[in-house]
């Protein structure tokens, strides 16, 4: 993902923006991610790519990829997500700042998708939670 990212940048100046915005795929799901061993050897099913804010993307493959049905994120493989990313686009400190809220929002629109409605207020918290427990991502408090 971080080498998608950093390759479709733009090579041009773009204008300073609180989140960094380029172009994402837009289903970066397991079926559409092919892997000899474990190196990515293919990734598919670009028609949903579209320019958005890059850290939106890094939640939804977060949550997707490694998200529990009850929100929880597991923590070694969200930080193995987070430095491999990091090896290629390293993430500004505005982006880790919002990663929280864009977990809590992926974890929802996920809970809403399959039809768990009732469990969204508890499951957007715990992703969120989780995503602060990963080292370097935490904030100055917990939300209460």
């Amino acid at each position: 993902m971080g080498q998608i990212h950093a390759i479709l940048q733009p090579k041009v100046a773009q204008p300073r923006e609180p989140l960094p915005r380029g172009a994402v795929h837009g289903a970066l799901v397991p079926e559409n991610v092919f892997f000899i061993g474990d190196d990515v050897s293919g990734v598919i099913n670009f028609r949903l790519g579209h320019y958005d804010v890059l850290v939106a993307e890094i939640a939804d493959v977060l949550v997707t990829w490694i998200g529990d049905a009850g929100g929880h994120l597991n923590q070694a493989k969200a930080g193995a997500l987070l430095d491999g990313y990091n090896s290629r686009r390293p993430l500004t400190d505005t982006e880790r700042g919002a990663l929280p809220a864009f977990v809590m929002a992926a974890a929802a629109r996920r809970c809403g998708l399959h039809n768990s409605g009732y469990l969204l207020p508890a499951i957007a918290l715990k992703a969120y939670q989780s995503i602060l427990e990963i080292g370097g991502f935490a904030l100055n408090r917990p939300l209460a």
